[in-house]
């Protein structure tokens, strides 16, 4: 590896060697090294932690009673000598995050870093300047890069100055918000005085009709992902979940959420009051949410879905949209046929069925997404459905013969884990616990046991490892097995899937009706 992979991306492991391979470079004619300290923080969305080097949370007080920040001083020192190792004409490829989770917290704030950090740009920047070597500022994860594009700006203002630019930012052309970052910080550089250093991360090329939108990294092209249109109450829990989402993760830069009151109107206006340039809530005005937006996304009752679907008009607009439905009992086909009963409608929706479960309201649901085997999904949907879900908990794709056993077993076992927990909780309060005390251990417990569990720990092997003979959790278990809880817990399960199954009039061997 040290001969190939390491060998094509590293200059090398000690300051002589880095030195030998840059002496390389110039006799070969070659000018404009660019060289980094390769220390960074990524985050991951997905888990909503900081993972890389240097994400510990220590620190020490100098004598002064101000904070200094051990990750930062290693960043500094380290970036030091990397500047050391580089002359006119070179560059230095920075990556901010590296100083650790004091600088990354402000980062994700939108704020400066502390003060340290300060200092330690400031002189990075003069040792820069006075070696002739430009600075190239990395874009990074987009939980911190807003706090990064502020921090660059005020480099700028103080070393971009007399028509020379020393500092670079990096501008992400793939990102639709870029056109309008860009602008702004022109604007900024031109009423200021400065000039603003530009350095452009592109990925494919737009093509034909689409040439003035740039792609998106992961949906594609089209415009009309800018905006989407959300119906019915889980369809606030998504809208919250979409606003609230890091840059770059979602397409969407505008949305509708359609209501059917007046009364809703005005819930969601107060609700959404400080994203009023993002959201806009329409009553009634179904088929011009549809016409507007590129993704629609039915949160309604299944009693009124059909009636919906049926307006006039709805089936033409929403013509080579992507429809997703969170609506139990509706399969993909009942969708279709009742949107396109009207013949000679032109370009069909791509309709893709789902199933969250109440916990989207706090971010944590399980949502099925409905996978056809042999049916072709254009992939940038599918990736599109799954990126949505993803900001209200954990995605699974699942046949359609077992959608409506999903229907139960991701949606009904909230409801049936509720009962469970709640008897708990009142034997606790017979017992001498106070109420609001065995909420939090009862609770807690849950979640524990719901931890453990993901973790790989199959429940047979957590319940022997809880039990000791004589004691008093088998005693409490073997109460439960005397009472059938098992099998009473089983069959009210099965009897919640067979209520799903009789929504289509499908059967199953298992099924607690005839």
């Amino acid at each position: 590896m040290k001969s190939v992979f390491y060998k094509q991306f590293c200059a090398g492991e000690t300051h002589n060697e880095v030195k030998s391979t840059i002496r390389q470079f110039k006799d070969m004619g070659f000018q404009g090294t660019i060289m980094t300290y390769a220390k960074e923080t990524v985050f991951d969305h997905r888990t909503r932690e900081q993972q890389g080097l240097g994400i510990t949370k220590d620190a020490e007080q100098d004598v002064s009673g101000g904070t200094f920040c051990p990750h930062i001083e290693a960043w500094r020192k380290g970036t030091v000598e990397t500047v050391e190792l580089l002359g006119k004409s070179d560059y230095l490829a920075v990556k901010l995050t590296g100083a650790g989770p004091t600088v990354t917290g402000a980062f994700a704030a939108k704020e400066l870093p502390p003060s340290q950090m300060l200092e330690a740009l400031d002189e990075i920047s003069l040792k820069c300047k006075e070696r002739g070597v430009r600075i190239l500022v990395d874009a990074e994860s987009q939980h911190f890069q807003w706090g990064i594009l502020r921090l660059t700006l005020e480099l700028m203002k103080k070393y971009n100055r007399d028509g020379y630019a020393m500092i670079y930012n990096t501008y992400q052309a793939y990102l639709k918000s870029t056109p309008d970052t860009l602008a702004k910080h022109l604007a900024v550089a031109d009423e200021d005085g400065f000039t603003l250093g530009l350095k452009l991360a592109l990925q494919s090329l737009v093509k034909q009709k689409h040439q003035r939108y740039h792609l998106h990294p992961l949906f594609g092209s089209s415009p009309e992902l800018e905006y989407i249109a959300l119906w019915g109450n889980l369809g606030s829990a998504i809208l919250q979940s979409l606003l609230t989402a890091p840059e770059g993760t979602v397409p969407f830069s505008r949305y509708i959420a359609c209501v059917q009151s007046n009364c809703s109107e005005k819930r969601l206006a107060k609700a959404f009051s400080h994203h009023q340039d993002k959201v806009t809530v329409a009553v009634g005005d179904n088929v011009e949410a549809v016409n507007e937006a590129g993704v629609i996304i039915l949160a309604l009752d299944p009693s009124v879905i059909g009636n919906v679907l049926k307006q006039p008009g709805i089936s033409a607009a929403s013509a080579n949209k992507l429809v997703i439905s969170v609506a139990a009992g509706w399969t993909r086909s009942q969708i279709e046929t009742t949107l396109y009963s009207d013949v000679g409608i032109e370009g069909h929706a791509c309709v893709i069925r789902t199933l969250p479960n109440i916990a989207a309201l706090v971010s944590q649901s399980l949502t099925a997404i409905e996978i056809e085997p042999g049916r072709e999904i254009p992939k940038g949907y599918l990736q599109l459905t799954d990126a949505i879900f993803s900001r209200v908990g954990r995605t699974v794709h699942v046949p359609p013969n077992l959608m409506n056993a999903t229907t139960a077993v991701a949606g009904s076992t909230p409801a049936m884990f509720s009962v469970i927990v709640d008897a708990m909780i009142d034997a606790a309060v017979a017992v001498g616990v106070p109420r609001n005390l065995a909420h939090t251990m009862i609770f807690q417990a849950m979640q524990g046991t719901a931890t453990m569990l993901q973790s790989g720990i199959s429940p047979a092997q957590l319940k022997d490892q809880g039990t000791s003979p004589e004691g008093c959790t088998i005693g409490g278990l073997m109460i439960m097995e005397e009472a059938g809880v098992r099998g009473h817990v089983g069959r009210a399960l099965r009897e919640a899937v067979t209520i799903a199954r009789l929504m289509d009039g499908t059967r199953h061997v298992n099924d607690t009706r005839e």
